[in-house]
């Protein structure tokens, strides 16, 4: 829960600043709820609150748009693995569950994501290992020629994590 990070008061007093502007009257986005646990360490109660305040003043991210249409993608694509085949009823239900996981930074804060989360370990896990049973090992030379490319990915994404 949110209130395990942040000092409820911060959260009510951001949640208050925010209700007070009518034309606001939208959730928090999980970019303010960021915003303001990182400026409440930083630079106090007060600042964090006046910052969420203004935040929402400013149009939404982009991207936020399209938040539905992620969202009903989940059940199309369960909907499209069922009537091909692909997957039984069952993996396409705990794939369609994926539909329900927020879209933004607090992906596995709640008991809900993880249960979405584990619906499509459930789709897909088994779907992976029955692939994988059916293809062919390869070869000696194949294996040697990519896992120098496999090394040069994990360095590279190791070191760009450090960076930020």
């Amino acid at each position: 829960m949110i209130t395990d990070v942040i000092s409820p008061a911060t959260f009510a007093s951001t949640e208050a600043t925010h209700l007070m502007k009518p034309q606001f009257r939208r959730p928090p986005s999980d970019y303010a709820i960021a915003l303001a646990l990182s400026l409440s360490d930083s630079l106090g109660q007060i600042t964090a609150t006046r910052a969420v305040g203004d935040y929402y003043g400013y149009p939404e991210w982009v991207a936020s748009s399209l938040t539905i249409a992620v969202m009903a993608g989940w059940i199309v694509l369960a909907g499209g693995c069922l009537l091909a085949g692909v997957l039984r009823l069952a993996p396409s239900i705990a794939l369609a569950l994926m539909s329900g996981l927020m879209v933004g930074v607090l992906k596995g804060s709640t008991w809900a994501s993880v249960v979405q989360v584990a619906g499509i370990t459930v789709a897909f896990v088994p779907l992976g290992v029955t692939f994988l049973r059916g293809a062919g090992r390869p070869s000696r030379h194949a294996v040697m020629r990519t896992a120098p490319l496999i090394l040069l990915f994990v360095a590279g994404s190791i070191i760009l994590g450090q960076l930020g």
